[in-house]
C-alpha cells in the first residue's frame, strides 16, 4: 500500500518511531494501569465487625472487645470473627454479674446483625470510600455496583469513542478523553454519596479504556507491519510494570482521596504529548488529506534522519481512486460465511473469557487475598514475567498449542487450590502464581493469535470489536470475585471452569505459526480448512473459488 510505502522510505522504525512508542510505554500504559488499580483501590474494604456501643466505656482492649461481642464463623475451614454479626445482650447487666471481670461468650447468647455501624482495622488497609460511607455487610453491593458500572461503561466507551475516532481523527479523541479523565478523578475525591460517585466512576469507565485503545491504534498506525509486535509488546510489558508499583503508592499516601489526585495529574499530560504528535497518517490518507499526510511524510523523514528521494513528496500518490469506489468493507463481511464466521466469533468468545479471567484475577488478589498490595504486585510481576516468555512460546510451540497447553494449566492450578490445605497458605499462594503465569502466557499467546486470524481488509475493525467483547468480560469480573462472600476460593473454582471451556473453544481454533496471513475476505474463509484439530498439514484438492454454494474437498496425506 501507498502509506505502508512511503513510511518505509521515512524509516521503518527510525528516531519518530521510537518517540511514539515511548510515549505508548511510558505514558499511557502507566497511566491506563493506575486508572484501573487506583479505582480497586479506592474501593478496597478494610477488615471491619460490628460497633458495641456499650462497650466503649469499658477499659477493653480491642481484642477483647471483640472476643466479648462478635460471635465466631467458620469460612473454607478458617474460623474467624463475624464481619456483620454480634451478640445482642445486655453487656452491663452481664459485668456486673461477673463483678467486673471480662466473661467468656455463652452460646445461648442471641445474635443480631450490626445496628450501630462498624469498626475498622486501619492497620493495613487505609480508610477507603467503602469504610468512610459503611459499603459492607447488607450496603456491600454498593461497592460491586461501582466495579460493575465502571466496567460496562468502559464497553459502551470503546464503540462511542471508537466511532468518534474515525469521523475526527485520533489527536482529538486522546485530547477530550485524558481532559475527561483527569476531571472525573479530581473531581472522585470529592463525592463520597453513593449516587454522585457512581457516576463519576461511570464517567471515568467511559473514557479510560477508549484513550488506551486510541493511543494503542495512533502508534500502531505510525509502524509498519512487521514492527507492529514490537510496539504492541512495549504496551503489554510496561503495563503490568507500572500495576506492580501502584499498590505500594497507595500503601504510601493511606488515602484514597491522594490517590485519586496521583491518577488525574498524568492524565493531563497527555495533550501535551499530543501537541507535538501528528495526526494519524493512514487516518488522512482514509479521509482524502492527501496534502497533510506528505507533510507528515517529510517531517517523518527528517527526524528519522533519512533522505528522501528527489521530488518523492511531490510525485507521491497516498490515495488510489480505484479504492475510493471500492466497497467497504465492514464487521458484517465476516459472518457471511462459515469458517470465516466460525473463527471470528471463536476468537470473540476467547476474548471475552480471557478478559475475565484476567481482570478476575487482579480483583480477586487486590480484594480477597490478606495482604492486598502484596499480592497486587507479585500477580502484576508474574504478568510482566508471562509477557516476556509468552511470544517465544508461541513462536516455538505455536499459537494454538501454547494457548492450549496455559488455559488448561491454569485450570488444574486454580481448581487445585480449593483441595489445598486452607491452613498451608504458602501452598496456596504458589498454585495460585502458577495459574496466573500460565494464564497471562495465555492471555498474551490469543492477543497475537487474533491479529493473525482476521484477514487484512478487517483486521482493525475486526480487533476493535474484539476489545469491545473484552470489556463484557472485564465487566463480569466484578461479579465473580463478588463470590467470595459464599467461599474464599469459589471465585477461583469459577475460573477454573472458565479457563477449561477456553481450552475447548481454542482447539477448534486454526494455527497461525509460520502461515500466510489471510488477505483478503476470500483467505479469510480458506485460512485453517487445510488444518486438521491437531494441526497437520491435509492436501487440498479441487479447491474451488469462494461462493455461497460451492464445496471445497479435502483428503488427508495417505489418500485413504
Amino acid at each position: 500500500m501507498a502509506s505502508e510505502e512511503a513510511l518505509r522510505q521515512a524509516g521503518e522504525f527510525g528516531r519518530f518511531q521510537y518517540l511514539i512508542v515511548a510515549f505508548l510505554g511510558l505514558v499511557t500504559a502507566p497511566f491506563i494501569a493506575l486508572v484501573v488499580f487506583g479505582h480497586i483501590f479506592t474501593l478496597l474494604e478494610p477488615p471491619h465487625w460490628c460497633h458495641v456501643p456499650q462497650l466503649d466505656a469499658l477499659n477493653l482492649t480491642v481484642e477483647q472487645k471483640k472476643t466479648l461481642s462478635i460471635p465466631k464463623t467458620e469460612l473454607d475451614g478458617i474460623i474467624q470473627f463475624s464481619k456483620c454479626q454480634a451478640y445482642e445482650v445486655n453487656f452491663t447487666h452481664i459485668f456486673l454479674d461477673h463483678n467486673g471481670s471480662v466473661p467468656k461468650p455463652a452460646q445461648w447468647w442471641p445474635v443480631a446483625d450490626c445496628k450501630h455501624g462498624w469498626d475498622y482495622d486501619y492497620s493495613l488497609i487505609y480508610p477507603t470510600v467503602v469504610s468512610e460511607m459503611n459499603w459492607v455487610c447488607e450496603e456491600s453491593w454498593k461497592m460491586l455496583m461501582c466495579h460493575t458500572v465502571f466496567w460496562a461503561t468502559s464497553a459502551v466507551g470503546v464503540i462511542v469513542w471508537g466511532t468518534i475516532s474515525d469521523m475526527y481523527g485520533r489527536i482529538p479523541v486522546l485530547v477530550i478523553t485524558s481532559g475527561i479523565a483527569g476531571g472525573a478523578g479530581i473531581a472522585t475525591m470529592f463525592f463520597t454519596e453513593f449516587i454522585p460517585f457512581l457516576i463519576i466512576r461511570s464517567v471515568m469507565g467511559f473514557v479510560f479504556l477508549s484513550l488506551s485503545i486510541t493511543s494503542f491504534v495512533l502508534v500502531i498506525e505510525y509502524v509498519v507491519t512487521s514492527k507492529r509486535l514490537t510496539a504492541s509488546s512495549v504496551f503489554q510489558f510496561m503495563y503490568p510494570v507500572a500495576a506492580s508499583v501502584i499498590p505500594w503508592v497507595a500503601y504510601y499516601l493511606k488515602s484514597w482521596r491522594k490517590l485519586s489526585l496521583i491518577v488525574s495529574v498524568p492524565a493531563f499530560t497527555i495533550p501535551v504529548f499530543c501537541w507535538f504528535m501528528p495526526e494519524s497518517l493512514r487516518w488522512l490518507v482514509s479521509k482524502g488529506k492527501d496534502e497533510k499526510a506528505k507533510v507528515i511524510i517529510a517531517r517523518i523523514a527528517h527526524i528519522n534522519g533519512k533522505h528522501l528521494p528527489e521530488n518523492y513528496i511531490e510525485t507521491l500518490k497516498l490515495i488510489d481512486i480505484s479504492d475510493v469506489n471500492k466497497k467497504k468493507i465492514t464487521i458484517m463481511d465476516l459472518l457471511k460465511t462459515s469458517n470465516l464466521r466460525k473463527n471470528f466469533l471463536l476468537t470473540l468468545v476467547v476474548w471475552i473469557i480471557c478478559s475475565t479471567l484476567y481482570v478476575g484475577g487482579q480483583m480477586y488478589a487486590a480484594t480477597v487475598m490478606d495482604n492486598p498490595f502484596i499480592m497486587t504486585s507479585i500477580t502484576c510481576f508474574v504478568d510482566v514475567l508471562a509477557t516476556g516468555i509468552s511470544v517465544p512460546l508461541a513462536d516455538k510451540w505455536g499459537r494454538r498449542p501454547s494457548m492450549v497447553a496455559m488455559f488448561g494449566m491454569s485450570s488444574i492450578a486454580y481448581f487445585m487450590i480449593s483441595f489445598v490445605s486452607s491452613g498451608n497458605t504458602l501452598v496456596i499462594a504458589i498454585v495460585a502464581f502458577i495459574g496466573r503465569l500460565a494464564l497471562t502466557t495465555g492471555y498474551n499467546a490469543a492477543y497475537l493469535h487474533a491479529a493473525e486470524v482476521y484477514p487484512t481488509v478487517a483486521r482493525t475493525q475486526a480487533m476493535a470489536a474484539r476489545q469491545t467483547f473484552g470489556s463484557i468480560g472485564a465487566f463480569l469480573a466484578p461479579q465473580i470475585t463478588y463470590l467470595a462472600i459464599y467461599g474464599k476460593y469459589l471465585p477461583l473454582v469459577v475460573y477454573s471452569s472458565l479457563a477449561s471451556a477456553n481450552v475447548f473453544f481454542t482447539f477448534m481454533l486454526p494455527e497461525t505459526l509460520n502461515k500466510d496471513l489471510p488477505e483478503s475476505l476470500v483467505d479469510g474463509e480458506n485460512f485453517g480448512r487445510n488444518q486438521n484439530l491437531c494441526c497437520r498439514k491435509l492436501k487440498k484438492r479441487n479447491v474451488l473459488p469462494l461462493n455461497f454454494t460451492q464445496v471445497t474437498i479435502i483428503e488427508d496425506d495417505t489418500n485413504k
